[in-house]
């Protein structure tokens, strides 16, 4: 009889929750999502205007410490790979320090129309 895996309440069969970071990325983040005027637009009632890093900063800070439910949730990419047929559209190497040592940034897109094919190709109703 095979062992059943533990119950884990953050990584869902699609997404993973984990928590807010004090990280230069985790502040790359929060301060690229804060002074994007269409994110910033559907999850404030207040005026839109350019957001510092200042208060970026502040607000992650928010949410890591004093929100009951702050997380950052994260689609998964299992063994650092895509579906085939995702192509890399770019890189930057050495791009970002994290857990001793560099890592590129790498820019994978894929068109609408692309996207259609590749899923009815794989025999999904789109």
């Amino acid at each position: 009889m095979p062992a059943a895996k533990p119950f884990d309440p953050f990584c869902s069969e699609r997404l993973i929750y984990r928590a807010v970071e004090d990280t230069p990325s985790d502040e790359y983040f929060v301060h690229t999502i804060q002074r994007d005027a269409e994110a910033q637009s559907g999850a404030s009632y207040g005026l839109l205007r350019p957001e510092s890093k200042k208060a970026s900063n502040e607000f992650k800070q928010h949410v890591a410490e004093k929100c009951l439910l702050g997380a950052i949730i994260c689609l998964p990419l299992p063994d650092n790979t895509l579906e085939p047929g995702v192509p890399e559209e770019g890189r930057q190497r050495d791009w970002m320090w994290f857990n001793g040592g560099w890592h590129d940034h790498v820019l994978y897109g894929m068109l609408e129309d692309e996207w259609r094919e590749m899923q009815r190709k794989a025999g999904k109703d789109v």
